[in-house]
């Protein structure tokens, strides 16, 4: 598993549940330093990537979403 080329600074939290693989990432040099990327957890391939999209990651949270 590797994280995105574009990906920048360091992993600060990790979560694995329901088959989801969740890891956030710090990078003090961006605006909103943050980010966030989910992969399957059984292929390791990536299924959504939210870059600088967040001040501080106190913690991480897996949940469905349901529209």
């Amino acid at each position: 598993m590797q994280l995105p080329s574009d990906a920048t600074g360091d992993i600060v939290k990790f979560k694995i549940l329901d088959g989801k693989l969740m890891i956030a990432t710090n990078d003090p040099t961006a605006d909103k330093p943050g980010s966030i990327y989910i992969y399957n957890a059984n292929t390791m391939l990536l299924e959504q990537a939210y870059n600088h999209v967040v001040d501080d990651i106190v913690d991480v949270h897996l949940g469905i979403l349901v529209e």
